[in-house]
Parts: structure tokens; sequence; C-alpha cells
């Protein structure tokens, strides 16, 4: 319930700007400064913010809190897109940067992110799915088994019956 607080203004910001055709670093900075001023000061919002550029073979990301992400390629290489900001609704909006990384894309590359509770997720010994386990997973990514349901295999094999205490979200 608590990470529910700031989806609605989340969502009513991102929906509204991006329908309006605002860039990335509007929304951010509009997303950022809600949420700033309405949430507790414990409380953010840990975020990937993805701007694709078919025409020109582009994608621009933003990433603030989130575990790196991949920038999935043909042949087997992997670009990381590692967290460069501090999460939403953190920063003032005078401090916040909406700066992107652009990455060069080709037809047929994927984009995957995964939240901590992925690489959090404990097996019946406690042990972490962990980063390790995520790029084997990811290895193991093959044109019968795209790299969303080679993960989701890899993490439903590695914790089993076992519960877990947060969400498991890889998109």
């Amino acid at each position: 319930l608590p990470a529910a607080i700031g989806a609605l203004p989340v969502a009513e910001i991102f929906y509204g700007m991006t329908s309006k055709g605002f860039h990335c670093g509007d929304v951010l900075r509009e997303i950022n400064q809600k949420l700033e001023r309405i949430l507790p000061s414990d409380m953010f919002c840990c975020a990937a913010f993805m701007e694709f550029d078919f025409h020109g073979g582009s994608v621009s990301v933003w990433n603030g809190g989130l575990p790196a992400g991949f920038l999935l390629r043909g042949g087997g290489r992997r670009d990381s897109l590692p967290s460069r900001h501090l999460p939403l609704g953190v920063l003032s909006p005078e401090r916040f940067s909406a700066e992107v990384q652009q990455y060069r894309v080709d037809l047929g590359d994927t984009v995957l992110f995964a939240t901590d509770g992925i690489l959090e997720a404990e097996n019946s010994e406690s042990e972490m799915f962990g980063d390790v386990r995520l790029i084997a997973a990811l290895d193991k990514a093959s044109g019968q088994n795209p790299p969303l349901r080679a993960v989701l295999e890899s993490i439903n094999e590695f914790t089993g019956d076992q519960q877990s205490s947060d969400d498991l979200t890889v998109v």
C-alpha cells in the first residue's frame, strides 16, 4: 500500500504530458516536483523512463534508483543501463537532473529492467537470486526462449514455492 501512494499522481502526470507530446525531461521534472511536494520525506519512487526514437534508431534512458537494466543486442552483446540518478521525489526541483543517456538500437534489440524484488528474491536456503543469476538467465535467452521468459523461468525455478516479500517485476 505505501508504494501505491505516489502511483496516481505519477500516472496522471505521465499520461497527461506524454499525450500532449512533452519529452521525457519535462515529464520527469514535473513528476519529481509533485512527488517531492506530496510524499513524506521517507518515501520516494524508483523509476526508469525510456524514450524510443524508432526512426533514428535510438533510445534515451533515465534510471533513478532501479537496479541496472540491460540493452540486449544480437550476438549476445549486453549493455548495462545503470541508475545514474536518485529516485523521484527525493531532490528539490533545483537539484533534480533529467539528463538521459542515449544508446543506438537496432531491430531485434531488447531492453529489460527488473525491480530489486527480483534480485532480492530468496530460495528456501535464504540465498538471494542476485545479479549473477539474473545475468545467467539472460544468457539462456534465445529465439525460442525470449529474455523475459528466461528470467521468469529462472526466478521461479530458484525460489520454488518460497513466498516473496517484495514485488517481482520484469519489463
